[in-house]
């Protein structure tokens, strides 16, 4: 081989014979990279202090976000939907108490929570919270 066809072909990465001159480091492929838009969220979709629900960045969009919490307290097909429409009315509620119990309270519905209603009992007027979670029967008087 010639000699300056040697000199050029060391120093031309491109035209190297034998050993490369030093190590290549491995190269990661790049990432794609997904188009960012800002949330908007759907109407009547807000929180806790009447401010927007907006998702954490990564999860995915509202199209496919199942919402996921307690249920909706104006949703009638609840137990809390239900006595919701119901306030102001005189109401017996069942409890069971461990596994073969039963307690009964009586009284006005004042309230309702998630998890909750409240009762004011006729006699004393003190109100009673009942958890909605152990009540077993409620009956409209």
């Amino acid at each position: 081989m010639n000699m300056d066809l040697m000199n050029q072909t060391q120093n031309n990465p491109y035209m190297s014979f034998g050993e490369p001159s030093q190590p290549s480091q491995p190269q990661t492929p790049p990432q794609p990279q997904m188009p960012m838009k800002p949330f908007q969220p759907m109407a009547g979709m807000t929180g806790m202090a009447g401010l927007p629900v907006v998702p954490p960045l990564g999860l995915p969009s509202q199209e496919t976000m199942v919402r996921e919490g307690p249920p909706p307290l104006a949703n009638a097909e609840y137990i809390p939907g239900f006595l919701a429409r119901n306030i102001g009315k005189f109401v017996k509620a069942e409890f069971i108490l461990g596994s073969n119990q039963y307690v009964d309270k009586t009284g006005r519905l004042m309230a309702v929570g998630v998890n909750y209603f409240v009762l004011q009992d006729n006699v004393s007027r003190a109100m009673i919270m009942c958890d909605l979670y152990s009540v077993r029967f409620v009956t409209l008087l």
